[in-house]
């Protein structure tokens, strides 16, 4: 038997070779409840552009110099022109160059304006005329490379990572391939780039995005385990979409003595679909599980469903869950798998260090449903569980949701929403979705 245990937070696997990580999808139910609207979503190529303007139309210096620190968002080689988002004005002007132009790194080392990168800070220097003198890599911009596995608040406009923090606002230029984005189509899926002076984050880049994997054929492994390399380790539900970064991945699939294997690439901004269906699981087995816990009065959800602890119970082959409470004690989780006729396992609950106030744990979202409510006939997905076709509606529960919508003929795409630990309802509207081409 292979089992998974821990104390409140913890979790540990025992005989399976994927990677532990925390399971991040669990099945949402739709429940009724009272509307509270929050402002639309709006995605990366539905925003507004920043006005662009020539850069002759910015304020001149005593030497009758253009002087700007900006973000560099767009070069034309062409035509050798190149934009900046001035960070005082956070307005985009387009500046042209020559062969001239003196352009440095950071590092006051020579370079070609092929070599500079969108996202970086620059000071630039142009004539009455507009055109560019020198554009030096800001030596007082911080620079932070590789950010993955990062925690994106919408809400209070942070991206957290390890123990940084670091804040941004509705003018920080966040790029990806080349297109304009907002922070909530950044997945922590993804690899970023972060750039900034002083305390304030000037922009975001997208290094690694993401694409969207599809799982059919699933039924003989739904409940059990599904890991994307050792990046993800999921819960297997129906009709699931993992949303993954780019790259080239073995898909394992495991439900008790039951396992699957696969090879995948993901590609940014793709689909792709991995069958299991030539995967049959065997007729229905089942084992007895006895419960030796050490708290008599302790309370046991087993598999969703409150039950005594004391009985014996006969369950299905595969995975299964328990969790444990009690007063005075720290929740206990465990998670296992029946694969024998009888079985004993042993819960060792720990006593609470402190006494936790009732009333900052309180869940203030229960009961209440997040709706969304367009674009009307996608597919929706929460933490890559199928959830259904827009309009619809998830439970409420805090904390960050990575939302992904398909559609047959249109782009997957994925968003991060903030959920905060509030009583009402919320309303997402996303906009519509882009044809393939």
């Amino acid at each position: 038997m292979n089992m998974i245990f821990s104390g409140p937070f913890s979790y540990k696997r025992i005989g399976f070779r994927l990677v532990a990580l925390l399971l991040m999808a669990s099945l949402l139910i739709v429940v009724p409840g009272c509307q509270e609207k929050k402002p639309d979503i709006v995605p990366g190529n539905e925003i507004l552009p920043m006005p662009t303007k020539p850069i002759t139309e910015a304020p001149t210096n005593s030497n009758n110099e253009i002087v700007i620190k900006g973000v560099f968002t767009h070069l034309d080689v062409n035509n050798m022109k190149m934009n900046f988002v001035d960070m005082t004005e956070y307005v985009e002007y387009e500046v042209s160059y020559h062969g001239g132009t003196d352009i440095k790194s950071k590092y006051d080392s020579v370079i070609i304006a092929g070599k500079m990168q969108v996202g970086e800070i620059y000071d630039v220097v142009c004539d009455s005329k507009g055109m560019a003198k020198t554009i030096y890599a800001s030596k007082d911009a911080w620079e932070k490379k590789a950010i993955t596995g990062f925690d994106i608040d919408d809400i209070n406009k942070t991206i957290a990572y390890g123990s940084v923090k670091l804040s941004y606002n509705s003018n920080t230029v966040v790029l990806s391939e080349g297109r304009k984005i907002t922070a909530s189509a950044i997945v922590p899926q993804d690899e970023i780039t972060i750039r900034g002076v002083g305390k304030t984050t000037y922009s975001i880049t997208v290094d690694k995005g993401h694409g969207f994997l599809k799982l059919t054929g699933v039924d003989a492994f739904i409940n059990g385990y599904v890991s994307v390399g050792n990046k993800q380790l999921l819960t297997v539900t129906k009709d699931m979409m993992v949303t993954v970064q780019e790259g080239t991945y073995t898909v394992e699939l495991q439900n008790g003595k039951m396992r699957g294997e696969k090879n995948v690439t993901i590609k940014t901004g793709e689909e792709s679909v991995l069958d299991f269906s030539e995967y049959i699981r065997p007729a229905v087995q089942n084992g007895v599980i006895k419960f030796m816990v050490n708290v008599d009065n302790a309370i046991m959800v087993l598999d969703g469903k409150e039950m005594s602890h004391e009985s014996l119970h006969t369950l299905s082959y595969g995975t299964h869950t328990a969790v444990f409470k009690a007063n005075g004690y720290k929740e206990y989780y465990m998670q296992f798998t029946v694969d024998s006729a009888y079985e004993t396992l042993i819960v060792d609950m720990v006593k609470s260090d402190t006494t936790t106030s009732t009333t900052s744990s309180t869940d203030k979202t229960k009961g209440y449903v997040v709706k969304v409510t367009a674009p009307t006939g996608a597919s929706l997905y929460v933490d890559s569980v199928y959830v259904g076709t827009v309009p619809c509606e998830f439970d409420k529960s805090q904390g960050n949701k990575i939302i992904t919508l398909a559609q047959s003929g249109y782009e997957t795409v994925s968003y991060t929403i903030s959920i905060a630990n509030a009583t009402g309802d919320l309303t997402y509207a996303f906009p519509a979705m882009t044809k393939k081409d």
